[in-house]
This record gives structure tokens, sequence and C-alpha cells, in this order.
């Protein structure tokens, strides 16, 4: 049985900074719907992975764990889980935030399959949009973010880069922001209408 480990001192820390104790960190890796990237930029010293679930008090976290003991697991760090936004704005959480990752390697770990598909709903949202970096041209516009799927999944087999999509969100107010995002969003999409989630080869552009 795993037993997640942790020091007193860096919770203690982790409370007065972000209002979250490592016991609520723990119940993210209980998340039956977790995601788990390879922090490879702190993993040189021992295997760390940021986890990213809802925990026990029903908060999206994003938790930073140590894998140098397999069986016992310890805590580093975790916070809400906030907006690319968000993120580059505040510069107070070196261990988690100013980072680039390799998300092409991003796991699910109980990957979602719905026979009927599901969509993604932004609170407020008027529009969702498929959009193409680093050109910023727009692929299309839909009314919820489910339309968009089969527009994410044409894409891709027209031979773009998955790493090239993103799927905003906008506002009546102009404000936009990202659903998600690359290799996820085709994930998402592919979930999304309710097919299996394990990709064909993609082809290369060009």
């Amino acid at each position: 049985m795993i037993e997640y480990t942790w020091d007193a001192d860096k919770e203690a820390e982790n409370v007065r900074r972000r209002g979250i104790d490592f016991n609520e960190a723990k119940s993210v890796h209980l998340d039956y719907w977790r995601i788990e990237i390879p922090d490879e930029l702190h993993s040189d010293d021992e295997p760390r992975t940021l986890t990213i679930g809802v925990s026990h008090r029903d908060r999206c976290l994003v938790v930073a764990t140590s894998y140098r003991d397999p069986e016992s697991p310890r805590i580093i760090s975790a916070r809400r889980a906030r907006s690319a936004n968000e993120m580059n704005t505040n510069n107070e959480d070196d261990d988690l935030d100013r980072v680039e990752f390799d998300f092409s390697r991003v796991r699910l770990v109980n990957r979602p399959r719905s026979p009927v598909g599901f969509g993604i709903v932004i609170d407020g949202a008027v529009e969702y949009s498929l959009r193409l970096i680093p050109s910023n041209k727009i692929l299309g516009r839909f009314a919820s973010a489910r339309e968009a799927w089969p527009a994410v999944l044409a894409a891709v087999e027209r031979g773009m880069p998955a790493k090239c999509l993103v799927l905003d969100w906008h506002w009546a107010n102009g404000r936009r922001g990202r659903v998600t995002s690359g290799r996820l969003l085709v994930l998402t999409a592919r979930s999304g209408l309710g097919l299996d989630v394990a990709q064909p080869r993609m082809r290369k552009a060009g």
C-alpha cells in the first residue's frame, strides 16, 4: 500500500502561502480523472510529477510529488489550478508556475470514454473557437465546445500538429481564454465524441 509522506515545515509554509494542507493535496492522487505530467525540470535528483485533480474538498489542485521511494511518495507542494494568464502574472510559486512542461507526455490516469460523448462548458461563454498557433488563425467558431471536437480531429487528419491547436472560450464582452490545447485537446476531442482515446498515428505536416 502506498503511503504519502511530507515535511511538516513545508506543509506549514504551503498552508500559509496557499491555504492548502498536504492531507488535502494527497487526496488529489485519489481522483479517478486525475492527470499526471512528468516534472523533468525538477527531476535531476529524483523523479517528480505534477498531478492535476480534484481534492476531497472539491477544489482543483496541482500537486508536486517526489517518487524517490515509489512506495512512499513525498508531497512537495500544492496550489489551486489557475489560468495561464494568472500563472504568467504571478511569480511567487517558483516550483510550480514558471516551468515549461512536455505536454506530449501528459498521462490521463483513467482515460474517460463515453458512448454518447461530452462537452466542456465555461460559465458565461457565448462562443468557442479553434485557433492555430503561432499564426493565431481561426480555424472555426462554434456555439459549444462539443461542436468543436470534429474540427479538432479533422485538423489533425489534415496534418496539423496537435501542439499548434488551441480551443478558446469567448465572453460577450470580448474577453477570451484557453479551454485546452495540444495533445490534451486531441485526446479530449476523441473522448468527447465517444471514440477510443488511443490515438492513431498522426501524419506529419508537409
